[in-house]
């Protein structure tokens, strides 16, 4: 019997750790029947479910990235039912070189009052309604700021209060917002903003920006459509290179991508059937597929061309391939699904839906593998590499590292220990951050829009507080109104908010016009003014003016205005110094007040994320642990492979903090990732050494032949791994971008200490259970 078939004999002998049920080899046992069957059925599911990608859909939805189940996400839903949500306008920007000139000014009027014709546009605030108010014995008379037929000087715009709220700073735009109704869905969103884009262009040429929230799903929508176009063909592009490079073939190229693309095929089928939209996660998982299901491909076919040039008949080399590799790729497959599927710790909805659709999508890279392949070859059983005579000896080059690493152990050990102690040490640097705009690396165009109006504007970022007035107390109770004061003034000058409205914001110029407008007195009404201006406030001519503030709900109000995106780490401190300001000043009896909108359970998030990463990871470690305990049914071969394997991970900690990449939505996916990713080769290994030590009475010749037979298929995977998430960089998205970057970081991490720190572990715990024994 040849050397090929001493391993599938002694793989017989080691029935503890691969034990193979009747099942199993009923399955791997292929006839010409079965391998038709399982084609026609394959070819069925595959085209039920490719019918299905058509009716795909791309979606950035802002709300999707609240977390579930949220004391204040439910808070946020009710004040919204009441006033709208405080989201739905669009900022548009209209240039030029002088925006003080009537000629300019009179073409942003006439575009305005086209716009407010419109059926979608609710109204317009721009500066021309921007008006003081004059109480007169006639009633309430308005002064209008702006005049759009005749030409205004800057210093009257900083005088208003224009500049940075309809004027630029830059002295070369203005600005007016529209307030538009709730779509119902993308659609009609995506038609409203094409049709306003269209109308502009119309009238101003390309000197004009629109940005707001529909804007920006419709903008990230187009981005995500063209990120996954992108991806698929640079992975494709990639396999099919790969393939040409290690089979040499038509037949290794053809038949490997078929299966792969229809991995790709069934999960891409199975998100659009259970109504899942593309996001800005499950963008990246067709492109993962392609390199997890390459990885399964290439190692059934390596196994399959060594049982069929062994002169093995066709039917026993696919037996005996489905088997072998089939246990071990089913066990990589599993733990890395686990590492997807601890995602849906996170409470938040895209980062649950990437880590549940990855995992299923892993789970159908293996099945069409281990179903497909088999059922081809068993009508091409040829070889399916081309071999080409290769001078380099793979066996001695890893037969003379494995002797480096055994002589030189504790300067191994020594030198992995100091290294990673300093790379770990980043981890202090790490800061959890996140930006409105989540998804987007920092210098996309997509972000300059929001960089423009925190510069130019006083900010893109909403600002909102609830205000539950409590018991018989009335907004025009004194204590009410000092109380929303101080509120408003601490927004203002601690919080930075600007572009304030509330009920105090239209007290305040009643109040003004009992005096002619004057600035003087825009103050809170004295008390001998205080009947008049509740008078002219509850005036019916004012109830359109009061509805973004102040509901039809009794006793229920809001503060909204705008700030500068200063990010989720700085936003977290201003938020809990402004709610330990309304804890101090606010008296419960007289009213509630509570931040809310949609910003602050932006922020909120990261919160979440730092409390279910630890949660996840955990949940993986321990799942995958179990998992290895049970298939292996040893504690040691668990020991084994979480040492080498969760050390990346802190490493991973320790160089985002060197690197100043933040902790956020769009990077959390990375660790469980790379945790899967991680532990695969070390199970491959392991699983190898625990065959070898039936056939040798050593420790150290077990490893040496573990490492010479797996460690060339281990090192390719590695570099295939490697060059496949690099294809990621090229994104212009944060998660791809920082997944292929960290991913490839740790599996040459990973691959690094597989092939050292691991075998000094197992010679020493073995040493150690020895002389216990002994």
């Amino acid at each position: 019997m040849n050397k090929l078939n001493q391993n599938v004999t002694n793989g017989k002998r080691s029935s503890q750790v691969f034990r193979t049920s009747k099942w199993i080899e009923n399955f791997a046992t292929l006839t010409k029947r079965r391998s038709l069957t399982r084609l026609f059925i394959l070819t069925l599911v595959t085209a039920f479910l490719g019918l299905q990608i058509p009716k795909l859909q791309f979606d950035y939805d802002f709300d999707s990235f609240f977390p579930k189940g949220d004391e204040d996400l439910s808070y946020y839903q009710s004040l919204s039912e009441e006033f709208g949500e405080f989201n739905d306008f669009l900022f548009v920007v209209l240039t030029t070189d002088d925006p003080t000139k009537s000629i300019f000014l009179k073409t942003v009027d006439q575009t305005i009052r086209s716009l407010e014709t419109w059926s979608e546009v609710i109204d317009i605030q721009s500066a021309f309604d921007q008006q003081k108010v004059q109480i007169t014995p006639l009633g309430i008379n308005t002064i209008k700021l702006i005049d759009p037929r005749k030409d205004i000087d800057q210093q009257s715009i900083v005088r208003n209060g224009l500049d940075g709220k309809f004027f630029g700073r830059d002295d070369h735009s203005m600005m007016f917002v529209l307030r538009h109704e709730a779509f119902d869905n993308n659609k009609q969103s995506d038609a409203f903003l094409i049709a306003l884009r269209k109308y502009l262009t119309s009238m101003h040429q390309g000197d004009y920006l629109v940005s707001g929230k529909i804007q920006m799903q419709h903008d990230f929508t187009k981005k995500l459509e063209g990120e996954l176009l992108q991806l698929l063909l640079l992975g494709l592009v990639f396999v099919t290179l790969v393939l040409l490079l290690l089979f040499k073939s038509l037949k290794g190229v053809v038949i490997p991508l078929l299966t792969i693309m229809i991995s790709v095929i069934w999960t891409m089928g199975f998100i659009s059937l259970t109504g899942k939209s593309i996001d800005v996660l499950t963008v990246i998982i067709p492109p993962i597929l392609l390199i997890v299901a390459l990885s399964d491909v290439i190692h059934f076919v390596h196994k399959y061309d060594q049982y069929i040039r062994s002169k093995i008949s066709k039917a026993r080399s696919l037996k005996s391939t489905i088997v072998f590799i089939g246990k071990a790729t089913c066990l990589t497959s599993i733990t890395t699904a686990i590492g997807f599927i601890s995602l849906y710790v996170i409470p938040i909805r895209p980062i649950q839906d990437f880590g549940l659709y990855t995992a299923v999508g892993v789970m159908f890279a293996f099945f069409v593998t281990f179903l497909l392949l088999p059922a081809i070859l068993y009508f091409f059983p040829q070889p399916v590499e081309t071999r080409v005579k290769v001078k380099t000896s793979w066996k001695r080059i890893l037969d003379l590292w494995f002797l480096f690493i055994l002589r030189n152990r504790q300067k191994v050990i020594w030198s992995i220990t100091i290294l990673s102690i300093l790379l770990i040490f980043g981890i202090r640097e790490l800061e959890l951050n996140t930006s409105i705009i989540v998804g987007f690396q920092k210098d996309e165009p997509e972000l300059k829009e929001v960089k423009y109006f925190d510069k130019n504007y006083d900010g893109f970022k909403p600002f909102e507080i609830g205000i539950q007035l409590n018991g018989a107390h009335d907004l025009f109770d004194l204590r009410v109104l000092e109380t929303l004061e101080s509120i408003e003034q601490y927004a203002s000058q601690m919080y930075g908010v600007d572009q304030i409205e509330s009920p105090l914001t239209l007290i305040k110029s009643l109040n003004s016009g009992l005096y002619g407008a004057a600035q003087s007195h825009y103050i809170l009404p004295s008390s001998k003014d205080l009947s008049k201006v509740k008078r002219l406030y509850n005036s019916p001519k004012l109830k359109s003016l009061k509805s973004v503030f102040e509901s039809d709900k009794k006793g229920f109000l809001r503060i909204v205005g705008r700030s500068t995106d200063i990010g989720s780490a700085q936003a977290r401190i201003l938020n809990k110094s402004l709610q330990d300001f309304l804890t101090e000043i606010v008296d419960s009896e007289v009213l509630t007040a509570r931040l809310t909108g949609t910003s602050y359970l932006i922020d909120k998030t990261d919160t979440y994320i730092s409390q279910s990463l630890i949660k996840g990871l955990s949940l993986a470690v321990a799942s995958v642990s179990v998992f290895l305990l049970i298939f292996f049914r040893s504690w040691r071969i668990v020991l084994y492979s979480l040492i080498p394997n969760l050390l990346p991970i802190l490493i991973l900690f320790g160089l985002m903090g060197y690197f100043q990449i933040e902790l956020n939505i769009s990077t959390a996916i990375i660790f469980t990732v790379a945790f899967g990713v991680a532990v695969d080769d070390s199970i491959h290994l392991l699983a190898r050494y625990y065959l070898e030590r039936e056939r040798f009475s050593t420790v150290t010749w077990a490893l040496k032949n573990s490492i010479a037979s797996t460690g060339k298929s281990i090192l390719i995977t590695s570099i295939i791994l490697c060059a496949g998430f690099a294809l990621f960089l090229s994104s212009g998205l944060s998660s791809p971008y920082y997944l292929g970057f960290f991913i490839v970081i740790t599996a040459i991490i990973a691959l690094v200490l597989d092939l050292t720190l691991l075998p000094i572990i197992i010679m020493g715990i073995e040493k150690r259970i020895r002389v216990r024994q002994g």
